[in-house]
């Protein structure tokens, strides 16, 4: 089942360009089934659900690293999120919040887009 599901990911990056290499898709597919999978969005949480002959450790520096030299096409991330929402009228919603590190302050601006209780964030700065 999770090859098939692999499989179809991989189909819906050749419709939107998210990723070039097959094996970037293959990864992106495994940790989009790992988050699903697990319901969380640590690394540690996702690494848990990749299947993989390494180490729990050696799949989480490679998430790591793939999150940190890897460069989104954001308008490409907003339309495949917007490909597993239900068909329909959507509602977007738009959220500004701010949070306190110590000194620094963090801004998020978050737009998203609803039907029903199912929210995917699109756009966040």
């Amino acid at each position: 089942m999770r090859k098939l599901i692999r499989g179809e990911i991989i189909k819906i990056f050749d419709k939107i360009p998210l990723a070039k290499h097959l094996s970037r898709k293959k990864f992106i597919g495994d940790f989009l089934i790992g988050m699903i999978e697990s319901r969380k969005v640590q690394f540690k949480e996702i690494a848990l659900h990749i299947e993989s002959e390494a180490a729990l450790e050696s799949v989480e520096r490679r998430i790591q690293a793939f999150f940190k030299d890897y460069d989104f096409d954001y308008r490409q991330v907003c339309l495949l999120l917007l490909m597993f929402l239900p068909k329909g009228k959507l509602q977007l919603s738009i959220d500004r919040t701010e949070w306190d590190f110590c000194i620094y302050q963090c801004n998020i601006l978050m737009i998203v887009a609803k039907n029903g209780s199912i929210g995917i964030p699109l756009y966040w700065q």
